[in-house]
This record gives C-alpha cells, sequence and structure tokens, in this order.
C-alpha cells in the first residue's frame, strides 16, 4: 500500500488492499482485532506529534512521573518512619531497615537468589534465620530482651516482630520523654543484636554474647545524655534503671 493514511480512509471505514489475501483462521482473527483497533484511530489535519496520558493536561513533567512511579513501586499501609533524636542517624537508619525486613538475613538472601552454605541461625544453628528469629525468638535476643526489662522495670511481651515493639511503646503510660527513652533503648537492644550477629558471621573475636547487656546500657547512656544536654544524669543513676525520669 502506498499513500498517506488518509487515501486509505473513507468515513469511519477503512479500505485496505493487501498484497495477497488472508490465509487461515489465525490470519482472518488478527485482522478481526486489526479492524476493531482501527476503529478507534481518530485522524486529525493536524502535525504528528508525542501525546502524554498520565495527566490531564497531556504535557509531560518528571513530577507526574514520580508520583506515576511512587504509586506503583512503593509499598502501601506501612506506618510512617519516625526518627527518634535520642538515636545516631545510623541507627534510625537501621531501624527503618527492620520495619521494612530489608536486613540480610540468611532467609533474605536466599530468597533473592544467593546461594548460601546454611539458611541456619548462625547462633544457635537450630531454625532458618529469619529476622524475627534472630532479632526476637533465638536463645540469645530471648535472654537479652528479659535483661533488659528487668533493667528498665517494665513488662514486655514475648516479641515476635518490629510492629509488636512499636505497639508496646507506643502502648506505655509515660509522658513522651520517656516513651522516647524506651523507644531509643529498644532499638538499641535490636542493633547490638544484629552487630553480635555479624561478627559471629565473619569471626570476629569481639562477638561476645556477654558483653551485649553492657553494650545496650553504655550506647543508651552515651547517645542519649549527648543529644539532650538538659538532662542531667550520671552513669550510677543510669545504671540503676532509665526508664523512670
Amino acid at each position: 500500500m502506498e499513500g498517506v493514511v488518509s487515501d486509505h480512509r473513507n468515513g469511519q471505514s477503512w479500505q485496505l488492499q493487501w498484497i495477497r489475501e488472508v490465509r487461515g483462521e489465525a490470519g482472518a482473527a488478527q485482522l478481526d482485532q486489526l479492524h476493531d483497533l482501527q476503529q478507534e484511530v481518530v485522524l486529525r489535519d493536524n502535525p504528528d506529534g508525542w501525546g502524554w496520558e498520565l495527566n490531564d493536561s497531556s504535557e509531560f513533567s518528571v513530577a507526574v512521573v514520580r508520583n506515576h512511579l511512587d504509586d506503583v513501586r512503593l509499598p502501601v499501609g506501612i506506618a510512617p518512619t519516625l526518627w527518634n533524636r535520642f538515636l545516631p542517624s545510623k541507627i534510625n537508619v537501621f531501624r527503618w531497615r527492620v520495619a521494612l525486613n530489608r536486613l540480610p538475613t540468611r532467609c533474605n538472601l536466599v530468597s533473592k537468589s544467593i546461594d548460601l552454605e546454611t539458611v541456619l541461625c548462625p547462633v544457635c544453628q537450630m531454625e532458618v534465620e529469619s529476622l524475627a528469629h534472630f532479632l526476637f525468638r533465638c536463645e540469645v535476643p530471648f535472654a537479652l530482651w528479659g535483661r533488659v526489662a528487668l533493667w528498665c522495670d517494665v513488662y514486655m511481651s514475648v516479641f515476635d516482630s518490629f510492629e509488636e515493639v512499636r505497639q508496646w511503646v507506643e502502648g506505655q503510660s509515660a509522658v513522651n520523654f520517656r516513651q522516647l527513652k524506651m523507644e531509643a533503648v529498644c532499638f538499641i537492644v535490636m542493633w547490638v543484636l544484629w552487630m553480635f550477629r555479624t561478627g559471629i558471621v565473619f569471626g570476629d573475636p569481639k562477638a561476645k554474647r556477654d558483653v551485649l547487656f553492657d553494650s545496650v546500657v553504655s550506647f543508651s547512656f552515651n547517645w542519649f545524655c549527648n543529644r539532650n544536654k538538659k538532662y542531667d544524669r550520671d552513669w550510677n543513676a543510669w545504671m540503676v534503671c532509665s526508664h523512670r525520669n
């Protein structure tokens, strides 16, 4: 066929001349589909150009593309991430990764088709190392959470996920200041556990379970006091309990 498109259009119908006849049922079905598509074509006496369908103005914009990608790719329904001002940035980022289950646990690595010698927990060697197992269910975190609860003089249920920790912190009958303190301590516990796990995996001789609680107390004292200049607290009082005041 030669000529321009309008030469083969008569009103609302198309007049197409093929070099050879359509053969077989498959070819006839494809031709019918082509005719159906052609019925939706609207010709205008304007120069050809590009159209944009993501907004009503038909004009391209980076903001529209960004919003479209956010709607398609970003998860929906996750509670907003609030930074704790008593924690350094690396702990807040760690907290965000825990909330999204984005830490490189062996379970997560295998789900990304990474070949590992084993998927068992590097500490207990009893269960698959998922995020929930290593931060809450394994014997090491289970003992550490219990000791931290005694130190803070609070009742902690047996956690099974990040969301349960967040809900427990929000449910504490404490003013916002003390609630932030407890929240900071909880996420320091998880960070200390993850650093311990990393040390075990890479053979760090400094990775010892008997210093985990001391690390939680030390890190929480230094980070909390250094980020709150008005808070006058000595080390001995902090060792007794960090939650009452």
